[in-house]
């Protein structure tokens, strides 16, 4: 039985918290164009989309410094996911089997990667 690496963890929690982050700078863009014109609350929403990209260009480093460049890159894939997620609980969007199909294909291809490129140890 294989013990858990606490590193590696640590580096896949770090790449679902960026995820996390910048969904949230796509919400605040979508909430920017509701706004009609350059008004306080389109630069409200606007500039909170700025700064999460700012904080996430400091976590995307972080993580490039600890994981190689194909398994960061395919775990911003999961901030799709996210987007889904918003768009149904903040947006009333509707998920869409073809939403799911996706959902589904990006974590078994997460799986996959990361299960070769984690397991080989």
């Amino acid at each position: 039985m294989k013990l858990i690496n606490r590193e590696r963890v640590k580096d896949f929690l770090l790449m679902q918290i960026s995820a996390l982050v910048i969904s949230f700078s796509n919400v605040f863009s979508k909430l920017a164009a509701f706004e009609d014109g350059i008004t306080m609350k389109f630069l409200m929403f606007y500039g909170l989309s700025l700064f999460i990209m700012m904080l996430y260009a400091v976590l995307w480093q972080q993580i490039l410094k600890r994981v190689s460049m194909t398994i960061a890159y395919s775990n911003r894939l999961v901030s799709i996911v996210w987007g889904v997620v918003w768009g149904c609980l903040i947006f009333h969007e509707k998920i869409s089997l073809f939403n799911i199909l996706g959902t589904i294909i990006i974590f078994i291809g997460l799986y996959v990667l990361i299960g070769g490129e984690y397991g080989e140890e």
